[in-house]
């Protein structure tokens, strides 16, 4: 995953590139006096400024795409596991890669173009709202536009949580049913609806395993990370330095 992720980011920015170097290079000045500026920078028309937002939101896309497949790929090796009791799949997470490319494509499209539309909102609602704040510093004040902007980012960040929580669990449905998205999201809004109490309680320790899985983790490293850096400092000549170093600033920076 981490390779086509590399892979990814390395194409976008390479045609990103190809596509900003497209347009017409800025005309030299009148005169004839082009030692004043000897440099000339690149002026974009109105068709490349479409085609660099269209790659600007196939990155979004892309990016969430990737989130989905990765979803997806943890809920069939879940399935795989849990439900296939008898013979169990020597390797669940090639199946359910196979099954996303084979018969979920579309699917994994569809859910990862409504949260990367969720993004582009988000990105243009903070852009405008930053923008206000500008224009509030240079004296031109509008709460009106202020509370409308905080109302929409609100929405939207709530909205990005709602997507996100209906994609994780309708593609379980997916997997199980091999329905399409929007019959899989209803199915499991319906499943969660109907089992509100478990699900609270099943998803309540869930949070509180990862939260102390996640505590474990950093009190690991922050801990491994002071006696390296201790130790690494004690079998160094300048000895003297590590008692200077004798604190926890420099393994928190490291953590």
């Amino acid at each position: 995953m981490l390779v086509v992720v590399a892979g990814y980011v390395f194409f976008w920015g390479y045609s990103t590139a190809f596509i900003f170097s497209s347009g017409e290079l800025e005309p030299y000045p009148t005169g004839g006096d082009w030692l004043s500026k000897p440099y000339r920078s690149i002026q974009p028309d109105e068709g490349l400024k479409k085609k660099l937002w269209t790659n600007g939101f196939g990155l979004f896309w892309n990016v969430a795409f990737l989130l989905t497949l990765s979803n997806f790929i943890i809920n069939g090796a879940v399935c795989f596991w849990y439900h296939n009791t008898t013979s169990r799949t020597k390797s669940p997470i090639s199946t359910t890669l196979w099954w996303a490319f084979r018969y979920h494509l579309g699917t994994l499209a569809f859910g990862s173009f409504i949260l990367a539309v969720i993004w582009v909102l988000r990105v243009i609602a903070e852009y405008l709202y930053k923008k206000q704040q500008e224009q509030k510093k240079a004296g031109v004040d509008s709460k009106l536009a202020t509370f409308l902007l905080c109302c929409m980012k609100c929405v939207l960040a709530i909205c990005e949580k709602l997507i996100k929580f209906i994609n994780r669990h309708s593609y379980t449905e997916v997997i199980m049913r091999g329905t399409n998205f929007c019959s899989s999201a209803r199915q499991a809004i319906a499943l969660v609806t109907k089992n509100l109490s478990r699900f609270t309680i099943l998803h309540g320790l869930g949070a509180v395993v990862m939260n102390f899985a996640r505590l474990f983790i950093i009190f690991v490293t922050l801990v491994g990370s002071y006696y390296v850096l201790v130790l690494g400092y004690n079998l160094n000549e300048e000895a003297e330095k590590a008692a200077s170093m004798n604190s926890m600033g420099p393994p928190l920076i490291v953590s």
